[in-house]
């Protein structure tokens, strides 16, 4: 019979906490890095607030919250996914019900960054714009999303 071996002492596990306020920027390619811009712009940073709502599925937590701004409406629902190696995955679904609107976003915890402020980085795909007969196979938008625990 084996034992478990913890791969990632506890020295050196990811101590992740998506708790709080962040600032997230996106960028509107999957090959385009976000960089934040001018408020108006498709770059510019939005801030958005999470708590903690329950224990994770798979070791991590599960998250909600808004957007900080009237002028951005939609709330986030997540989850982190983490077993004790590697980097916490964060898993976020904004939605806006009224115009039943989804962005999905898929992204890990970066703790490689120049400054210290705890960082994600992933991509997202908007999966609730609306077709129309004229675009009825429109693609839908995607890119690169970047937070930055504020």
């Amino acid at each position: 019979m084996t034992s478990m071996v913890d791969p990632d002492s506890p020295p050196f596990a990811d101590t992740f906490d998506i708790e709080g306020r962040w600032e997230i920027v996106y960028s509107s390619e999957f090959y385009v890095e976000p960089v934040a811009g001018p408020p108006g712009t498709f770059e510019q940073p939005y801030q958005v607030h999470f708590d903690v709502v329950s224990p994770g599925d798979f070791g991590g937590v599960k998250f909600e919250g808004p957007f900080d701004s009237p002028d951005q409406p939609g709330v986030f629902y997540g989850q982190t996914v983490y077993n004790g190696r590697g980097a916490h995955l964060v898993h976020m679904v904004m939605r806006y019900d009224p115009n039943r609107y989804f962005q999905a976003h898929s992204g890990a915890h970066w703790p490689q960054e120049d400054d210290d402020a705890v960082h994600v980085r992933g991509g997202w795909v908007d999966v609730g714009h609306q077709l129309t007969r004229k675009e009825p196979l429109r693609a839908p938008y995607r890119g690169l999303f970047r937070m930055r625990k504020l």
